[in-house]
Order: structure tokens, then C-alpha cells, then sequence
């Protein structure tokens, strides 16, 4: 058994939701948190996290931004943090400030690198099929998602997998990676360190903006890519379609193969009832579950939505 005098000192950075998994985790554990750099003011998280880390006592390290920030480095140094682990973060951090804790500043990333560096993993390992995908723990460099790596855990990827339900299970995952290893390092354990491949042949897994065409369902694409489109968009985006110049997003829906749809313009309504519509796309028809309507992200009643947008058999979504 380790004593008390082994515990690390441990800085957390990082932004909702897995920075928010990672401290309830480590805090259950009972790990000394010395302080969390979370996102500056700016920022729609900044509120949220300032109260949750003032609940939970701990020590909420104000940032402007500005990662090279001489009161900012001081105040980490003052900390003395043995190790610092990266849950999340959108801003790339300088070497200032990433090589301050002795046993290095460590980032869990939502893919097995090389493959799907970027912003939204979860998006294209579902729209690649892929069968597997996973979190990869690395030491943090320069550059995004490209130092060496310390562990990988694979995660296979279920049939009905959704961007919602991959993100939930690899930020559970990543919880309990984060307790093994303060738990490892408190053992005196060393973290190895293997360079990733170099290849400029790695899957991209750039960001998802809202409100463009990356979310918009093309109708003329087969029934199986739509329905995978709408599943890796479910829950943080919703896949749309317009009609009447409003938005109708589709949350989750069923496949009917049917090679009649050739004959119709892709996007009719066939069919409309207060429970359903079906779709037609290119080799077959897209049967509604679960609707929703405009920029928010709640799911609606088939009936309202379609009451809403006055949608009626043989009107064609764009």
C-alpha cells in the first residue's frame, strides 16, 4: 500500500462534458486536485464551471486566453503539480505551460491516433462504419492530437451507436483511465512513451459546424447513409432538412429498402400519419421516429412538428 505522502499533485484542464466526468471521478477516489484551468470567460462553459468547481471546492485558475501569461505560469508553478491531465480543451496550450509538472502534461483524445485527429471523432468513426474506435492517453507537444502516446484502450462501436452514446461511453472510460493512472503514479510506476507513426495517411476527424452544410441530409444519398448521418449527428447537432424555409431535424429514424424510390424525387413526403412520415432517398424510403424543429435541440411530438411546418403528402424537403 502507498501512503498519504505519495499522493500526486494532479492539474486538471479541460471543458465540459468530460472534464466534468474526470474531476467526479477523481474526487470520488479521493486524488489531490490542486487546480483546474477550465475556459476563459468568453467562453458559453465559463459560468457553469466556475460554480461547479466553487461547489466542489477547487481551485477554479482564471485564463484569459492567453496560455503564456506570466501570472497564469507563475500561479501553476505555485501549485506544484506533479502531473496534469488534458479532459477536453479546445485551445492548444504552449510548452510554458504543458512542461511545468515533472511527470508531464497528459491528453486523452477520443480516438485510436494516429487515425481521427480533430475535433469530432465521434461523428466519423460512425459515418466510416468503423468497427472499433477508443481513448488514447499521449503526453502533449506542440501540435494537436501528435505526442507520443502512453495507452490506448479500445472501444468497439454498436450498431446503433449515436455521436450521444459513443461520447458517454468513452468519457466514461476516460474517468476511470484518469484514477488507474494517479493510481499507477502513485505506485511509483513509469509511463512509457511511444512516438505516434508518422503518416499523412491518418483519418481526419475536422469539426462539425452547426447551421451549415455538414449537417443538412442529402436525399439523393442511399437510405443506409442517411440513416448513419442522422445517428452521428443525435444528440449535439440534428441532422436537417428545410421545407417552407424552417428547419425540421431528424433524430432517429428507420429503413425501408425499396428501389421504387428511384422513381420519385428524392426528399418527397410519401406518406404522412401523426406518428411517422416516410421519405423517399435513392434506393428507398426514410421512415421519421423521432423529430424535431428549428435550432433547438429537444425532440417534438410527430404531430406538432408536422402542424408546425404544414407538411402534407407529396411536399418535397430540401
Amino acid at each position: 500500500m502507498f501512503g498519504f505522502n505519495n499522493k500526486k499533485r494532479i492539474l486538471i484542464i479541460g471543458m465540459p462534458d468530460l472534464v466534468l466526468y474526470c474531476l467526479i471521478a477523481l474526487k470520488k477516489a479521493n486524488k489531490n486536485i490542486v487546480g483546474v484551468i477550465t475556459s476563459p470567460p468568453n467562453n458559453p462553459t465559463y459560468e457553469y464551471m466556475k460554480d461547479f468547481l466553487k461547489k466542489n471546492n477547487l481551485l477554479h485558475i482564471e485564463n484569459n486566453k492567453n496560455f503564456k501569461d506570466e501570472n497564469l505560469l507563475q500561479t501553476v508553478r505555485d501549485l506544484k503539480p506533479d502531473v496534469a491531465f488534458v479532459c477536453s480543451f479546445n485551445y492548444l496550450l504552449p510548452k510554458e505551460l504543458y512542461e511545468i509538472p515533472p511527470l508531464g502534461t497528459i491528453n486523452f483524445h477520443p480516438s485510436l491516433l494516429p487515425d481521427y485527429r480533430g475535433a469530432n471523432p465521434y461523428f466519423h468513426v460512425i459515418m466510416n462504419e468503423e468497427k472499433e474506435t477508443g481513448i488514447t492517453m499521449h503526453y502533449l507537444d506542440e501540435t494537436f492530437d501528435t505526442g507520443d502516446i502512453i495507452k490506448q484502450i479500445k472501444v468497439p462501436i454498436e450498431e446503433r451507436d449515436t455521436m450521444g452514446s459513443l461520447f458517454n461511453r468513452l468519457n466514461q472510460t476516460t474517468a476511470k483511465l484518469c484514477v488507474d493512472t494517479v493510481n499507477f503514479l502513485e505506485q511509483d510506476g513509469i509511463l512509457p512513451r511511444i512516438p505516434q507513426i508518422q503518416t499523412d495517411n491518418y483519418k481526419e476527424a475536422p469539426k462539425i459546424y452547426a447551421g451549415t452544410d455538414d449537417v443538412k441530409i442529402n436525399w439523393n444519398n442511399n437510405i443506409k447513409d442517411i440513416e448513419k448521418f442522422i445517428r452521428a449527428l443525435n444528440p449535439f447537432f440534428g441532422a436537417v432538412s428545410k421545407f417552407n424555409g424552417k428547419e425540421l431535424k431528424f433524430w432517429d429514424v428507420e429503413m425501408i429498402y425499396n428501389q421504387e424510390a428511384e422513381n420519385l424525387p428524392s426528399g418527397t413526403v410519401c406518406d404522412i400519419t401523426n406518428e411517422y412520415m416516410i421519405i423517399n432517398a435513392k434506393d428507398g424510403f426514410i421512415k421519421t421516429k423521432i423529430l424535431g424543429i428549428d435550432d433547438t435541440n429537444y425532440f417534438s411530438d410527430t404531430k406538432d412538428v408536422i402542424a408546425y411546418l404544414n407538411i402534407k403528402k407529396g411536399d418535397k424537403l430540401n
